[in-house]
């Protein structure tokens, strides 16, 4: 009994964990594509450009929008960092045309150039894409 019990969850450990890494990658590309929208909303608001710079390489998550403070922290800056908790991600890459992790967009909502955002979480990926005329996916 105790060795069918043994067997049963060596075969679930290895699938509630990658479970776990699928939710996390899906809940930090959907932050991640929720805050463009907010950000390209905000340019059209205030007709001015409007920029998010993200960090990424080993051990990076992070990204800032230039200007907006921190909904839950007046006095801090608004950044997000998904390498702690709930997400445990982190950023890859991201690429906007030439400019490398900033995206900018303009007072028309229209990006200075499309691209995408790769993050990783434990062996499960996901790409933020933003395309030329501002439309976020996730993949």
């Amino acid at each position: 009994m105790l060795s069918i019990v043994a067997v049963i969850a060596g075969l679930a450990v290895p699938r509630f964990a990658a479970a776990g890494d699928r939710y996390r990658a899906d809940a930090a590309a959907r932050r991640i594509a929720a805050d463009i929208v907010l950000l390209r909303v905000r340019a059209k608001a205030m007709c001015a450009s409007q920029t998010m710079t993200f960090t990424a390489g080993t051990g990076a998550g992070a990204y800032t929008i230039a200007g907006m403070t921190d909904p839950d922290r007046p006095a801090a800056a608004y950044r997000v960092d998904l390498t702690a908790d709930p997400y445990r991600a982190r950023i890859t890459s991201a690429q906007f045309g030439g400019g490398g992790g900033t995206l900018t967009f303009g007072g028309y909502g229209m990006p200075a150039a499309g691209g995408s955002i790769q993050l990783t979480t434990g062996t499960t990926t996901r790409t933020v894409t933003v395309d030329a005329s501002g439309e976020v996916s996730v993949q």
